[in-house]
């Protein structure tokens, strides 16, 4: 599903500081979890046979989907890949300045 990172500088991990930064990105929005429903788990279904995810992978871009999400920070899945409307970027890939 998705990987953690552990490498640290400091006091804040990479991934900490990463977080930080974000934050302060034109568009940056608090994050809240998204409601599992019956059809969130049929577009998670339809997902995973038409791009050949795993389940669980098909089921976080399926609720990235439902909450309207633009973007699906993630290194789990290929970076620019686009999900009907949901563009994966790799956070390791792009600075925060630049996410969508």
């Amino acid at each position: 599903m998705t990987s953690s990172v552990g490498v640290c500088a400091g006091s804040l991990c990479a991934t900490e500081r990463w977080l930080t930064m974000a934050a302060g990105a034109p568009g940056a929005v608090r994050w809240g979890p998204a409601h599992i429903d019956a059809q969130t788990l049929a577009t998670a279904w339809s997902i995973e046979d038409r791009f050949g995810l795993s389940f669980w992978d098909a089921l976080v871009v399926a609720s990235a989907q439902a909450t309207g999400c633009d973007a699906l920070l993630t290194e789990d899945l290929q970076h620019d890949m686009d999900f009907d409307g949901v563009r994966v970027v790799d956070p390791f890939e792009v600075p925060p300045t630049d996410l969508p």
